[in-house]
């Protein structure tokens, strides 16, 4: 299973696209009745796709006010096609994200000021489409505003990302913590996680990667 949100478009489609709007090539649609769920679907079959651009094709140039304006700058053009690309996949579909995360605190006892004794590890847990992750044992600034876990999805990869943030300057002392975190809306299929941090032991970015299977 491919999740469709990164779309390439070669120069072929765009020129052949350009070619048949200057050349005035007509598309006859039936009429389409707009929506705010999916606003990239221009033809309403619930799936962004060539057939939208078609439809941009057909309504080409200057058009205030009308739904194939994806951008709201009063023509159709090469702007609206780019954001077709960028809705491209089926409609009214979630992409997975970070429901929540959160950390121990500076864990009493283990190691002081010099971090952690034991090595991290890393647990991940399925429960239905969501993953709950467990990094046990990671060192950071004794004094962080917070410890975020963010996402970013490619393809059939959740690529997680723990980063320590600061309001002022970092305090000259190391903790121990936990972080956990939870991902909800992943799709049935395989996936690739990728957990990544910033390892004060080492030092250096540093990544686990595992397979899951959603069902």
């Amino acid at each position: 299973m491919t999740f469709p949100r990164r779309v390439a478009v070669t120069a072929a489609v765009v020129c052949a696209a350009g070619l048949a709007a200057a050349a005035g090539a007509s598309v006859v649609p039936t009429e389409r009745v707009e929506r705010d769920v999916c606003p990239a679907d221009l033809n309403n079959d619930d799936d962004v796709g060539f057939g939208d651009v078609l439809w941009l094709l057909s309504h080409w140039g200057p058009c205030a006010g009308c739904p194939e304006d994806l951008n709201g700058s009063g023509v159709v053009d090469f702007a609206d096609v780019l954001n077709v690309i960028g809705a491209w996949g089926p409609c009214g579909q979630t992409l997975p994200s970070v429901a929540a995360y959160s950390n121990s605190g500076c864990l009493p006892g283990d190691g002081g000021e010099l971090g952690c004794t034991d090595d991290d590890s890393i647990e991940l847990t399925v429960v239905g489409s969501t993953l709950y992750v467990l990094h046990r044992s990671t060192t950071y600034n004794c004094c962080p505003d917070d410890i975020v876990v963010s996402l970013t999805v490619e393809g059939n990869t959740l690529r997680l990302t723990e980063t320590e943030t600061f309001v002022g300057f970092p305090c000259p002392c190391l903790c121990c913590y936990d972080v956990e975190a939870t991902i909800t809306d992943i799709p049935p299929g395989s996936w690739t996680v990728e957990y990544c941090w910033d390892d004060y032991e080492i030092p250096g970015d540093r990544c686990h990667y595992e397979m899951i299977g959603i069902q």
